[in-house]
């Protein structure tokens, strides 16, 4: 892993996409937030709290806040 950046809302990273506009009170079933406050990053979802992670080949995927956590304050 080369970083990491915590996402919380639009505009946090430039690659997260905004993806989910309609159905105001449809919420995540990963998260139960609303899915309008949620990003899309290469096809996949982006949970509010989520990290950003960027490898050394400057690949990039969201990693939930247990996971992420889990794998790194070992």
């Amino acid at each position: 892993m080369k970083k990491a950046k915590r996402w919380w809302r639009h505009g946090d990273h430039p690659k997260v996409k905004q993806a989910y506009t309609g159905g105001l009170k449809t919420t995540c079933e990963k998260c139960d937030e609303l899915l309008r406050v949620h990003g899309l990053l290469n096809g996949e979802k982006v949970c509010p709290g989520d990290w950003i992670v960027e490898y050394d080949d400057g690949s990039l995927k969201a990693v939930g806040h247990i996971e992420h956590a889990q794998k790194n304050l070992k």
